[in-house]
């Protein structure tokens, strides 16, 4: 091949060892994935080796019908036979590059299950959290198809609803690797437009201008398509001993990397919890609580200085402090009026007082003028009813 001065060049596409896999998401506007094909090559000089396509049902048919039905702008070719003949017409060698179909293969319909039914329907919008949830465990099943030791993924994130990209930017910064790759692709107005006749799918596309609100006219060669490396941090290679096998769901595998980050959190926490005081310490932090927060702290902190284990309901938790309770405040100094615990002889505290109490004081740690959110992570939570603390995170002082 031939570089513009007409000198002999290496091949554009080398420098990749393994397979480049372009695994994009797909709304009703096919030129996502076809402007971003041609960016890749004429800006990176990078020809993907495969093609993966998310989308719901409008954006197949969409897809069909504009991309690869044969079309007289292009000779009764398919728009994509002439993105890949520009592409050879621009001196990019792409033999055994962009393998793509509109096939199931190649190109994956979000689905969903209908809550007690048990066939799976082509979702035609996404709009409810079961269906993202869905759509999410589409996404991350079709990155782990691609992601091995044989292939670099670029995930373009441009295609969609915006929940959708998003959802794809987590997939992949959950499981991907350090050198994969997240992409937006953008171009500049009108070009992004759907009432174009033709349509625009890259700029050196060869018809007609491009005629927009009836009778306004732009020649395709006058779009800029920008690609737009979008940084993420592959979180997997963070924390492999911790996370073990990865889940396969979007939900479990979030809750598992929540786990993760919260025990980290937790390792450098201190907590100070005074006896004598309404007052707690979380890393040097002070913040001043009401009376049912810090006798449930105290007792908290006492349970885990003692040793003693998690108790399996807030229910079983609150037979404990009760009487643990009047026994705390009987052993206050019975002359000094001003001791904090003076007005609280005969409080009773029941799980719903003390679910309160614990929901004030999260609501308190991160409204503070100097907040402390850390501590959250460790305060009871369903199935595990304790203060989730080692003894050397914990001091009680009078």
């Amino acid at each position: 091949m031939k570089d513009r001065g007409g000198n002999n060049a290496l091949e554009k596409t080398l420098g990749h060892d393994r397979e480049t896999v372009l695994v994009t998401t797909l709304g009703t506007s096919p030129s996502v994935l076809t402007s971003t094909v041609w960016a890749l090559a004429h800006h990176q000089q990078l020809v993907p080796n495969r093609i993966k396509v998310l989308t719901s049902c409008p954006g197949r048919d969409r897809l069909l019908q504009q991309v690869f039905s044969p079309a007289k702008e292009y000779g009764g070719n398919t728009a994509w036979d002439h993105l890949c003949q520009s592409l050879k017409s621009d001196g990019f060698d792409i033999a055994g590059r962009l393998e793509f179909a509109p096939t199931p293969a190649y190109l994956r319909v979000f689905t969903t299950v209908t809550p007690g039914k048990h066939v799976a329907h082509e979702l035609d919008d996404i709009t409810s959290q079961a269906e993202n949830e869905q759509v999410a465990d589409a996404m991350l099943e079709t990155l782990r198809g691609v992601m091995n030791d044989d292939t670099q993924v670029i995930a373009s994130i441009a295609g969609g609803r915006k929940t959708v990209s998003a959802l794809f930017y987590a997939c992949v910064s959950l499981i991907g690797r350090s050198d994969d790759r997240i992409i937006h692709v953008v171009v500049n107005d009108p070009f992004a437009r759907s009432d174009l006749k033709p349509p625009f799918f890259f700029p050196s596309q060869q018809t007609a201008p491009l005629v927009y609100d009836g009778k306004r006219s732009v020649p395709a060669s006058d779009a800029r398509v920008s690609i737009i490396d979008v940084p993420f941090v592959p979180l997997a290679s963070l924390f492999p001993r911790e996370l073990g096998r990865i889940p396969g769901r979007f939900s479990a595998l979030v809750a598992k990397y929540r786990k993760v980050g919260r025990g980290k959190a937790l390792e450098s926490l201190q907590l100070t919890v005074h006896r004598c005081r309404q007052e707690i310490e979380v890393n040097e932090i002070t913040l001043s609580l009401a009376p049912r927060e810090q006798l449930i702290l105290i007792f908290l902190a006492e349970h885990v200085r003692d040793g003693r284990p998690a108790f399996g309901s807030i229910k079983k938790l609150a037979a404990e402090v009760g009487p643990w309770c009047s026994k705390f405040v009987a052993e206050r100094p019975r002359n000094d009026l001003s001791d904090w615990r003076s007005n609280l002889e005969g409080t009773l505290l029941d799980d719903r007082d003390i679910q309160r109490s614990l929901s004030s004081l999260k609501d308190k740690l991160l409204r503070a003028e100097k907040p402390a959110p850390e501590l959250i992570g460790a305060l009871p939570q369903r199935g595990n009813f304790i203060l989730a603390l080692a003894k050397k995170q914990i001091r009680l002082v009078d």
